[in-house]
């Protein structure tokens, strides 16, 4: 590892990489926050007449967002390899990165997304929003199943019969209590009491 002059590094003419603007202001976001990047990959130039410059194989986008953020050096690491080698270096270098495994992916997301907001990460991670929203969503996994309650903490549907008469003043008396008539009717019946309230109210009448 060597930290080079950034006046020292020069681009490869036949650089074909290219980043978009999104990308770009990500990548200098990071940088100017962290102060770190991965090193830049360069060559001693080519050329005798540029002795001591450095050409540029992998990092065009960093050097550029080194200058812009006004650093003067850069880490690199020296190759020295053949003009043809440099050509399929270019070809390759930021091709061969592997792919993410989508659910491990997701767990690092989900992992910072409890300590930041997800804005946040929108503006510094590459992934679209609409990426990052399915990647949370796989990690997430199956919703927690919830225990069914009781069978007696079940409602249950009572009937009963009475005229015309009975059932107008039962749903006058019932609108009073509550709009809702099922609420109205516990309460005018005193069921929603706790049961262990009522076997003891009514203990203690058999007792008297």
């Amino acid at each position: 590892m060597l930290i080079i002059p950034l006046d020292r590094l020069v681009p490869h003419p036949d650089n074909a990489n290219r980043m978009t603007s999104g990308d770009r202001a990500k990548l200098m976001a990071h940088v100017r926050e962290t102060g770190r990047y991965p090193a830049i990959i360069v060559r001693p130039h080519p050329d005798p007449n540029r002795d001591g410059d450095y050409q540029v194989l992998d990092g065009h986008h960093r050097l550029e967002v080194l200058r812009e953020l006004g650093y003067e050096r850069a880490n690199c690491e020296v190759w020295d390899v053949t003009d043809d080698q440099a050509t399929l270096l270019l070809l390759t270098l930021n091709r061969l990165r592997g792919e993410d495994d989508p659910e491990k992916r997701g767990a690092l997301i989900q992992r910072l997304a409890q300590k930041q907001d997800v804005r946040d990460l929108l503006d510094r991670l590459p992934d679209p929003p609409a990426r990052v929203e399915k990647l949370l969503d796989l990690h997430a996994g199956a919703p927690a199943v919830r225990k069914p309650p009781r069978l007696e903490a079940m409602p249950h549907a009572i009937t009963f019969f009475l005229t015309g008469a009975q059932r107008n003043r039962l749903l006058s008396k019932l609108k009073k209590i509550d709009r809702d008539r099922s609420v109205a009717l516990v309460h005018a019946l005193d069921l929603d009491r706790d049961a262990a309230e009522i076997a003891a109210q009514e203990g203690g009448e058999t007792d008297g």
